[in-house]
């Protein structure tokens, strides 16, 4: 496989319709449709294919590699991602199906859309700014620790990508989008109503959130430290391979309680 024919899909739900048979909710990663949602049909008589439950709220790659045999691959990124090895399945079937309430619906989303919009750029300074004292705050417990010690490979690798954090002014929208998501995760609706309500949830929140707020803001960024730090950690010893998984863990922990009990 090339890491142009990686091709990853997001999993929002899986259900499970009966023994062996699963259908995988979700979005490819690029040029999705929103007048769309989709859905991977898979059967399988394999006893470990149940480990895709594993894989929910992450990117996975379904490589079929033949009529029976296929490997799924987890991970964002071409240059990242794992396998478990290869399964066999009975059947295989990737659905686009047109979303419903178009015509009621999709008009009093997009004036929301809209308002949601302008209304998000008013607040991105106000959350940019409490964000960048958590972090700054972080930065400076991170002095003195393995970022300036003699094994700094992989510390860099693993603290120097939090270190640096955020990276640019689109992160900061995406993560204000997160703080005011009621689910936490972009969801594909299959009604342009449940698309709508969706959205106004999110409206209220930014309306009514306080962005001054710094114990609000350093939970929210204290959890994307933690899910980066976890996204990072099995790279981590992939490339160094005598490193020691539990010190750079019970660091970072430590870093983590000490940035929790700090005040502006």
């Amino acid at each position: 496989m090339r890491d142009e024919d990686y091709k990853p899909f997001y999993l929002n739900d899986i259900v499970e319709v009966n023994d062996g048979y699963y259908i995988l909710n979700g979005y490819p990663q690029y040029y999705f449709n929103e007048d769309f949602y989709y859905e991977i049909h898979i059967k399988s008589s394999s006893e470990y294919f149940n480990m895709i439950k594993r894989y929910l709220h992450n990117y996975v790659f379904i490589d079929l590699i033949s009529e029976n045999i296929l490997e799924i691959y987890y991970g964002e990124f071409y240059s990242e991602c794992l396998s478990d090895g290869e399964l066999s399945y009975t059947s295989y079937l990737y659905k686009q199906i047109e979303k419903t309430s178009k015509n009621e619906w999709k008009p009093k989303f997009k004036e929301l859309e809209s308002k949601f919009h302008a209304l998000l750029n008013q607040r991105l300074p106000e959350y940019v700014v409490t964000r960048n004292q958590v972090a700054q705050n972080f930065k400076q417990l991170l002095k003195g620790t393995l970022l300036n010690s003699e094994d700094n490979k992989a510390s860099t690798y693993i603290f120097g990508h939090l270190h640096n954090f955020p990276r640019t002014d689109l992160v900061s929208e995406a993560y204000l989008h997160s703080l005011i998501n009621p689910n936490k995760e972009l969801i594909l609706f299959k009604d342009w109503k449940f698309d709508y309500l969706h959205l106004e949830a999110k409206y209220n929140n930014l309306l009514q959130i306080d962005l001054d707020d710094y114990s609000i803001i350093k939970d929210h960024v204290i959890d994307i430290y933690k899910k980066t730090f976890n996204h990072m950690l099995p790279n981590l010893k992939y490339n160094f391979k005598d490193v020691d998984e539990q010190k750079y863990t019970a660091l970072f922990d430590s870093i983590l309680k000490k940035l929790d009990k700090l005040e502006v």
